[in-house]
């Protein structure tokens, strides 16, 4: 949903003893669209998106984490030479984020856990159906939030379910924009906005695994303003919120194999589409194998996306259909 790259997902406190974790991502996007005969040509690029994350036990029933994450992160670059009212429009945002998270566990299987997350957030874009051009350059800024949740379990059928809360984190920029020729200072908040996710697993039958989980994410609070916008208006603007669902089924093969098969749906909300982000809703299937040992743990996977038709976006009336992106990711895990 919105311009997430992270769920933010608390599995890793849930690992036993010390465990160190590495992923990385890679998504292509194939995502174009028209305005009556003129075609936009691909107009999201490929990107990668790394993470790490450390969990250990401090006591018996007190264990912290720590994770590092891109939890949000846009890109957009129109051809140029199309015809395409957009061509030639860019536009940058990436997301950091740093998560220090504590647990305790409760007598009766019942945990609590939550922490600190540091957001850090900078971005760039230029529009050229806007007047002569719209440019926006701001500075990376660095806000934080908190996390709360709590989770139940029951280890001897793999049971768990767990509620996390994510608080909205509220980004003030400063830089420059303003149309091309009279770029002037800006200064204007942004954000982060504020999630639920409910994440659940439990064994159906010996060696077998059904998972899923259900995100909700508060995107209308997502705005980007500038100082400068031409009419006093927004560069993006959210009109409303998102819930993904996924469900999965896991099956340990051998002591040392196992896969899984997902499924994945975010129903469309309609209102999110413009041309810096012209997607709004998306079905995936993702495949997934793990090797693993008493010390290590690896998992590779494949994703392979629909994305919802959507248009006409406003300014270029474009149009955009049978858009997909196909997704690998790898992730390591070692225990001490």
């Amino acid at each position: 949903g919105g311009i997430e790259r992270s769920n933010q997902s608390m599995a890793i406190l849930f690992e036993e003893g010390t465990y160190l974790q590495f992923g990385l991502g890679f998504v292509d996007p194939e995502v174009s669209g028209s305005a009556g005969a003129a075609q936009s040509g691909d107009m999201a690029p490929s990107y990668v998106v790394p993470s790490i994350s450390f969990r250990s036990d401090m006591t018996e029933r007190l264990s912290f984490a720590l994770i590092l994450d891109e939890h949000v992160g846009a890109n957009t670059d129109y051809p140029a030479g199309t015809g395409y009212p957009a061509a030639t429009t860019t536009a940058d945002l990436d997301g950091r984020a740093l998560t220090a998270l504590l647990r305790y566990e409760l007598p009766s299987n019942f945990s609590v856990y939550g922490g600190v997350r540091a957001s850090h957030v900078e971005g760039n874009a230029f529009v050229n159906f806007i007047g002569p051009g719209y440019n926006l350059d701001v500075n990376g800024g660095t806000e934080y939030g908190y996390v709360l949740g709590a989770a139940y379990e029951m280890p001897e059928i793999a049971l768990r379910v767990a509620l996390t809360y994510n608080s909205q984190i509220v980004h003030t920029f400063t830089g420059t924009d303003g149309l091309t020729g009279g770029v002037a200072a800006t200064n204007f908040q942004t954000t982060i906005p504020e999630s639920w996710m409910l994440e659940a697993q439990s064994g159906i039958a010996e060696d077998t695994l059904l998972f899923g989980s259900i995100r909700y994410v508060d995107w209308s609070e997502f705005q980007i303003c500038p100082t400068n916008f031409p009419g006093g208006g927004c560069l993006v603007s959210l009109s409303n919120d998102t819930v993904t669902y996924t469900a999965g089924l896991g099956r340990r093969f051998t002591d040392n194999w196992s896969g899984a098969v997902t499924v994945l749906r975010e129903p469309q909300v309609g209102g999110n589409a413009s041309n810096l982000n012209p997607t709004d809703g998306r079905t995936a299937l993702g495949l997934a194998v793990t090797w693993e040992n008493q010390q290590y743990e690896v998992t590779g996977g494949l994703q392979y996306t629909w994305l919802d038709d959507t248009g006409p976006v406003a300014s270029t009336n474009g149009v955009f259909t049978d858009n997909t992106a196909v997704s690998a990711g790898l992730r390591v895990g070692i225990r001490f």
